[in-house]
C-alpha cells in the first residue's frame, strides 16, 4: 500500500479529538476494514497492563507473571491471555513509514494521531470484546504489554502536554492493575544495548538515555492524572522484581473474590 496519501492527509490535521475521528475513518477506508462496533462494553474480566520506558523489563516481567499465575492454585480455572497491541494494529506500518522517512515530515507531528487511531481499532476490535466475553466471566485475565499510557509517555515532549493527549484516548479501558516499570537510566540502556544484537545492532532514538529519561518523567507526570498507577523499580534481578509484582497481583485477586 502507498502510504504517501495517508501521511499527507494526517499532516493536514490538528491534534484534536475530531482529527482522531477523521484519520480513523480515513484509515478504515484505505485499509478496507469494517468499523468495529463502538458501544459500552461490560467488564467481566480483569485487565493487567505493563508500561514503562525501554529497558525496563516489560517482556521479562509479563512472562514471569504469566508463569506465576499458571502455576498458582488461586488462578486455576482462569484464562490467561497476553496481548500486544502492535500485533493487532492494522495501521502500524503507517507511523513506522513516517519515522523511516524524516524527509516527508512536516512541522506537524501526526504520529500520535496515527497511533491513537490504531489504538482505537485495537480497543474496540480486540481488547474490549475480550474483556466482555460471557464465556469467560470472572475467569479471564488479560495481560497487556503497553497500554495507551505508553503512547502518551513516549510522544509528549514534556508533562504539560499530557492532559490533552489523555483526552484523545477516552475510549481506552482503565486497567485493574496498572504496572509502570522503571529503573536507573544506565541500567536500562545497558539492557537496550544487550538486546540490540537481536535486531542487527540497531538502537532506536526512543531507546537512547535522554529519551528514556524523558519517558520516565512523563510517566511520573501521568501519576498525577491517572489513578492507581503502580510503579515498580526493576533495577534488581528479574526474579526479585517478579516476587513484588506477583504479591501485588495475588493481593488484588484475593480482594476481588
Amino acid at each position: 500500500m502507498e502510504f504517501g496519501e495517508i501521511t499527507t492527509f494526517a499532516q493536514s490535521l490538528d491534534g484534536s479529538r475530531k482529527s482522531v475521528d477523521r484519520i480513523y475513518t480515513f484509515l478504515l477506508d484505505k485499509f478496507e476494514l469494517e468499523r468495529p462496533e463502538e458501544r459500552d462494553f461490560q467488564r467481566n474480566g480483569a485487565l493487567i497492563t505493563f508500561d514503562g520506558h525501554s529497558g525496563a523489563g516489560k517482556d521479562t516481567q509479563i512472562a514471569l507473571l504469566k508463569k506465576h499465575m499458571q502455576e498458582t492454585v488461586m488462578y486455576q480455572g482462569r484464562r490467561i491471555v497476553e496481548l500486544v497491541q502492535k500485533r493487532s494494529d492494522p495501521f502500524r506500518q503507517v507511523p513506522k513509514y513516517l519515522w523511516a522517512h524524516p524527509e516527508i515530515q512536516s512541522g506537524t507531528d501526526c504520529s500520535q494521531l496515527l497511533l491513537t487511531a490504531g489504538r482505537r481499532y485495537f480497543a474496540y476490535n480486540t481488547l474490549l470484546p475480550l474483556l466482555e466475553d460471557p464465556v469467560a466471566i470472572v475467569i479471564l485475565n488479560v495481560i497487556l504489554n503497553r497500554s495507551y499510557l505508553s503512547h502518551i509517555a513516549y510522544h509528549a515532549s514534556n508533562t504539560d502536554e499530557l492532559p490533552d493527549l489523555i483526552a484523545l484516548s477516552d475510549f481506552d479501558p482503565n486497567s485493574d492493575l496498572a504496572f509502570v516499570l522503571e529503573c536507573d537510566v544506565n541500567i536500562a540502556y545497558s539492557r537496550v544495548i544487550s538486546r540490540s544484537a537481536q535486531k542487527g545492532g540497531i538502537i532506536y532514538k526512543n531507546e537512547r538515555p535522554d529519551y528514556i529519561e524523558r519517558v520516565r518523567r512523563n510517566f511520573r507526570g501521568l501519576a498525577a492524572l491517572v489513578n492507581r498507577l503502580v510503579f515498580v523499580d526493576t533495577s534488581n534481578e528479574p526474579e526479585l522484581v517478579t516476587q513484588e509484582i506477583s504479591q501485588k497481583a495475588d493481593t488484588y485477586f484475593q480482594q476481588r473474590k
